[in-house]
């Protein structure tokens, strides 16, 4: 793949990359299938019938759940009538009653003869059944659960080559101009640290609990999790409802009670820990490195073509109020007042180094992302410090970058290739997205890194624990 490639990133991802890697996790699985020696057809035919079993289970457990229901309706209409029947002699019993009632002991008769018909009949009848469907519902669950171990007695083999770091080598095979590392190389920290000034973490309220690192044609990024903890005021509010009573005498000396009731409120505003998960990109480039700037969403997403159009017209007119208050600051507008707009990364400080970054090709590519809705649009922060770059996106936020082993056991071959394939489709989206912004930038891709060039190694001397890795980053939240 030519570098190239990448400089129109949602439309070579949607043309060729999307159906690539696809294509490459589901070889993978299949190469894992064959070291582990599963017979795919003889597993599905053992989930087949495991399935079929635990549909005959849930069968019969909802006809028993039935039966049971039916039994209770009939004692209750038993009760009822019997009941009934007890009244009506009860009224008979009464001197209202006495006289030109006798039908009355004739329909409690019935109506108890008939109650007790409604509990004892069902009941022997229903139990019975009952009785029969629990033993058939607890043999049915004995052979689901033979069959389910049986299956994954056949899947041992490929469920036990899952491991740690194919993520990123599915990565690497689908763009090789992305290369990903297995797990986390601390020589990408120190060749951000060296040469562009990456700092450590030294927040006391962050903790990084996932790091992941790699390079695009030899320049290193680093995604970053971190656990952070911040106070935020919290007003806490409490209730209580109080009740009492009122004497009165009125003008006749007659005395009445009366009953009261209110609802009580208190409210105090106290510090309160919020805990979140907040992630980063973190690229390292030196190309254009004069220049900071910062960018934040826009709502292009939400807007149809006529509302994006009056958007960037009355955008037009601040931008040119803009452009006169900073005359003399060095401060120019471009031409394409779209990309102005959307980008908006008006407190850009060095103009020719943003210009160089930002080519025809670039705001093309770059608006192109930002006014798409799919996958994600434009939901990225994108702040620029001189030689660093940090991206942040509202997808990453909740991406699994881990890509734990266990989560694709599973005891149907079919399933397990599914999770396989899914996890790795929306690893290798969630991951292409965060790059996309620094994709379209054609200098970027143009800058290779002398490492890279001249297939050197990155200095990796006394390397500090990864867990204390920190971007020196601005606050966007």
């Amino acid at each position: 793949m030519d570098s190239l490639d990448l400089l129109e990133p949602r439309k070579l991802y949607d043309s060729r990359l999307k159906e690539a890697h696809h294509k490459n996790a589901e070889e993978y699985w299949e190469d894992l299938a064959k070291k582990g020696k599963l017979n795919k057809e003889e597993n599905s035919k053992t989930c087949d019938k495991h399935y079929k079993t635990l549909k005959e289970y849930n069968d019969v457990t909802r006809h028993a759940r039935m039966l049971r229901g039916w039994r209770t309706f009939f004692i209750i209409f038993g009760i009822i009538l019997i009941l009934a029947g007890g009244f009506l002699i009860f009224l008979r019993t009464t001197e209202e009653y006495q006289q030109g009632y006798d039908y009355f002991i004739i329909i409690a008769v019935f109506a108890i003869l008939l109650g007790i018909g409604s509990i004892v009949v069902p009941c022997v009848l229903m139990n019975k059944y009952i009785k029969h469907a629990d033993e058939k519902a607890a043999e049915l669950k004995k052979k689901a659960e033979e069959l389910k171990q049986q299956a994954y007695a056949q899947m041992a083999g490929i469920n036990s080559l899952y491991d740690w770091g194919v993520a990123p080598m599915l990565v690497s095979k689908t763009t090789p101009l992305i290369q990903m590392d297995k797990v986390f190389n601390p020589a990408r920290f120190m060749y951000l640290k060296d040469n562009y000034g990456f700092g450590e973490n030294t927040n006391k309220d962050a903790s990084t609990v996932l790091v992941q690192s790699g390079t695009i044609l030899g320049n290193p990024f680093i995604i970053e999790r971190d656990f952070c903890t911040e106070i935020l005021q919290h007003t806490y509010t409490g209730y209580l409802t109080i009740h009492w009573t009122t004497t009165h005498t009125d003008s006749e000396g007659r005395t009445y009670t009366r009953s009261h009731s209110q609802t009580l409120s208190a409210s105090v505003t106290k510090p309160k820990p919020n805990y979140y998960h907040e992630t980063w990109l973190i690229y390292g480039n030196g190309a254009a490195p004069k220049l900071s700037f910062s960018r934040k969403p826009s709502d292009a997403n939400s807007l149809n073509e006529k509302e994006l159009a009056k958007k960037v017209k009355n955008f037009d007119k601040e931008l040119k109020k803009i452009a006169e208050k900073r005359i003399g600051t060095g401060f120019t507008a471009m031409t394409n007042v779209e990309f102005e707009c959307l980008f908006n990364a008006l407190n850009r400080d060095n103009e020719v180094e943003f210009r160089l970054l930002f080519t025809p090709l670039a705001q093309k590519s770059m608006l192109d992302l930002i006014k798409s809705g799919k996958p994600f649009g434009d939901d990225f922060y994108f702040e620029k410090a001189n030689c660093l770059n940090y991206v942040q996106t509202a997808h990453a936020q909740n991406a699994d970058y881990e890509g734990h082993p266990d989560q694709f056991i599973h005891f149907d071959n079919r399933v397990a290739k599914n999770l396989f394939v899914n996890f790795h489709d929306a690893f290798f989206r969630n991951l292409f997205f965060d790059l996309a912004p620094l994709l379209c930038i054609p200098l970027y891709q143009q800058y290779k890194a002398p490492e890279y060039i001249y297939k050197d190694n990155y200095k990796a001397n006394k390397l500090p624990p990864y867990q204390y890795l920190y971007p020196n980053i601005r606050e966007f939240r």
